[in-house]
């Protein structure tokens, strides 16, 4: 995993230290922080005016985050599967 602390500063005082999300999410609480971290990032996304704008470093942590929620919720928070009439 990447070794660097990636620094989001939100508004004027608020920092958020997203350390914590370069590993792979195994609890409630992992899973919670990586949201609230792509949350913000989408924030400062949407604040900028388009999520193009956005750093490359911030682009990467927003796709690395959004997959391990993937991933996470893949298997906590399962779908329920559909039929297609194709298959039935």
């Amino acid at each position: 995993m990447a070794s660097y602390v990636l620094l989001l500063q939100v508004k004027h005082t608020k920092i958020i230290n997203m350390r914590n999300t370069h590993s792979k999410i195994s609890n409630n609480k992992s899973y919670d922080d990586a949201r609230k971290a792509l949350e913000l990032i989408t924030k400062h996304g949407t604040d900028l005016g388009n999520m193009d704008l956005l750093s490359d470093i911030e682009k990467a942590e927003y796709s690395m985050l959004a997959n391990r929620i993937y991933e996470w919720e893949k298997v906590n928070y399962p779908l329920p599967v559909g039929v297609s009439p194709a298959d039935r």
